[in-house]
């Protein structure tokens, strides 16, 4: 009986620490994702030219202070131009019926005209949409500060801020850096070429082990 007791009570350890182990695994993986795939700081820039002077604002900011813009200048926008921002936000409201969004299921109590201003808030500053409004220019007092792209390329410390290319042919690249020519997606793309040809390759090989 003693020895049943005792083999019960190890199995329950046993498995408790077992279940620690795994516990832990998930915590370190996780973990490690976040620090490896974590998205980069958002940027902005100004386009705006005056007097043939292209102004020089540019920012990085935390994805709490993207926020923190986002609120303080669409509601500025709003007060600034209310008809114009109504147009916006009606526009928003027929691209999501358009996409085929549920209007006025699952929206938190919202109606789908404050749903169409949480996106169209939530969306500011994309270079590519028509329906984007954009943040407002500390330094030239424009509505002209559109999201950007910070350089990473990692052979050069470039870090140089350009704002995407709005419209580009299939097979081209957005985000190609004007200084160094450095595009985050074509490496992307490569990468996923080399490890499919790797992929291929293993697979050869494989199969002419099979056949010996």
């Amino acid at each position: 009986m003693a020895f049943m007791a005792f083999k019960q009570d190890f199995s329950f350890w046993g498995l408790l620490v077992s279940f620690g182990v795994v516990i832990a695994g998930f915590v370190m993986v996780f973990t490690q994702g976040e620090s490896t795939n974590r998205y980069p700081d958002p940027v902005l820039k100004c386009r705006s030219v005056i007097e043939e002077q292209p102004c020089n604002y540019s920012e990085q900011l935390t994805v709490e202070g993207l926020v923190e813009r986002q609120l303080s200048d669409f509601e500025s926008f709003k007060d600034s131009d209310p008809d114009k921002a109504k147009q916006f936000i009606e526009y928003t409201l027929q691209l999501n019926v358009r996409r085929g969004r549920d209007m006025g299921f699952n929206n938190n109590g919202r109606d789908d005209y404050e749903t169409a201003e949480i996106d169209l808030r939530n969306d500011m500053g994309r270079i590519t949409g028509q329906d984007s409004i954009p943040f407002l220019c500390p330094t030239c007092a424009e509505w002209s500060v559109y999201r950007a792209i910070k350089c990473g390329n990692p052979e050069v410390e470039c870090g140089t801020i350009f704002l995407r290319t709005p419209f580009v042919k299939r097979g081209n690249y957005a985000d190609i850096c004007p200084k160094c020519k450095y595009s985050a997606n074509e490496e992307r793309v490569k990468a996923r070429k080399e490890e499919k040809k790797a992929e291929k390759a293993r697979k050869k090989g494989k199969k002419k082990k099979k056949k010996k």
